[in-house]
């Protein structure tokens, strides 16, 4: 729960920066999208943190908006910022996966993780 709780406060930073900033550029989410290459439903998914852009999209987005990448991610104090990078980093691993290879991925993951989790207790 600690860390849903931690990748949710992570999603509303950073949705909260890029429309605050976006705004005070004067720009639309379709001039945004346009500008970063993603349609502007995803813009508005990361705005209401309904999803976390990924490492690269965050990069474009930071130059988009005028700020550096670390302006953009100042705040996140106390936020794993860690391992959303190891969540990125495995979406990015299995994207071009088949549907069932991505599920077997995933269950061999959390299955190892669980066990890694309660031997080093």
């Amino acid at each position: 729960m600690a860390q849903a709780s931690r990748s949710s406060r992570l999603k509303k930073l950073i949705a909260s920066k890029i429309a605050k900033q976006r705004r005070c550029l004067g720009l639309t989410q379709a001039a945004l999208a346009e500008k970063i290459g993603v349609d502007v439903e995803t813009i508005s998914r990361f705005e209401r943190a309904k999803h976390l852009p990924p490492l690269r999209t965050l990069d474009q987005l930071a130059k988009h908006l005028k700020l550096s990448l670390p302006e953009l991610l100042d705040g996140l104090d106390g936020i794993d910022v860690t391992a959303t990078a190891d969540i990125q980093r495995l979406s990015k691993v299995i994207e071009n996966l088949s549907l069932a290879d991505r599920q077997f991925v995933m269950t061999h993951a959390e299955q190892l993780a669980t066990y890694l989790a309660k031997v080093s207790r």
